[in-house]
């Protein structure tokens, strides 16, 4: 099984220092004069850093990120292209960049962000690879464990499972709220872009509840020792569908694949 505890504890490690930054950023007074920039760079504004509470709201949600971050590059490590776990930490860094920038474009109805331009993508492109070295770097630092190889993908499952419950979770419960209280009815409006939001968000609710007990049956599969590939690929195309749920979706599709491989059967380390 994948080193997930090492993983989740890199990318952690990685949103703390990007914390930090937004830190300087702000008490340096650069976060205002350049905001655009800031917010390309996956960063984020402090509005009032003598109220700890709002820091720790405003961190929390980064720690959630690392967390995620760090369970996907676990669970895909041993199959990720490059030597070392600083190439491996920017490829899946990239890869999760290109998932929300289709996961943006699922939800202007679809189209690209207006907003972009050249040199914002530069600048978030460039945040997402300073993060994966990051991530890298604290992963080559911490100590590897010996671990029983499972059926390759199994890990890959397990995690498209584990963030998209918590996702849907998310989702029912706002969506459930917004239909008790009248509010979702305004997003089936005549507005095509709102109607759009309004579809695609309600979607996950139903659509992503199916895909991630499908994911979870597809991994209770290859923890036997057998393929998970059609309920692992079902599952993850029917949470990627969502928009909300595109990451653990595509996450599952890779393990889904990956269940069709024989394993190889012997110990291994963890480590660059």
């Amino acid at each position: 099984m994948a080193d997930f505890r090492r993983g989740i504890i890199a990318g952690v490690a990685a949103a703390v220092i990007f914390f930090i930054i937004s830190v300087i950023l702000e008490v340096t007074g650069l976060a205002d004069r350049l905001p655009m920039s800031v917010s390309a760079a996956g960063l984020f504004f402090l509005f009032d850093l003598s109220e700890p509470w709002r820091m720790v709201l405003q961190l929390v949600p980064r720690l959630v990120q690392g967390v995620i971050f760090g369970a996907v590059f676990a669970a895909l490590y041993a199959f990720l292209p490059g030597r070392t776990a600083v190439r491996k930490a920017i490829v899946v860094s990239l890869m999760i960049w290109v998932v929300g920038v289709i996961q943006s474009i699922m939800y202007t109805y679809p189209r690209w962000p207006w907003q972009s331009n050249g040199m914002l993508a530069l600048i978030s492109i460039a945040s997402a690879v300073v993060l994966g070295a990051l991530a890298g770097a604290i992963w080559n630092r911490l100590k590897a464990r010996e671990t029983m190889e499972s059926r390759p993908g199994s890990a890959a499952l397990l995690a498209g499972f584990a963030i998209g419950i918590c996702l849907w979770l998310g989702v029912a419960v706002s969506v459930m709220g917004a239909v008790v209280t009248g509010w979702f009815w305004e997003l089936l409006s005549d507005i095509p872009a709102i109607r759009w939001t309004g579809i695609l968000y309600a979607s996950a609710a139903i659509l992503g509840l199916v895909g991630w007990i499908l994911v979870l049956l597809g991994w209770r599969r290859t923890r036997r020792g057998e393929i998970g590939f059609r309920r692992g690929l079902a599952g993850g195309i029917l949470m990627a569908v969502t928009g909300t749920m595109l990451l653990p979706g595509v996450v599952s599709i890779i393990g889904a694949v990956l269940s069709r491989r024989e394993p190889a059967h012997e110990a291994v380390t963890i480590s660059d």
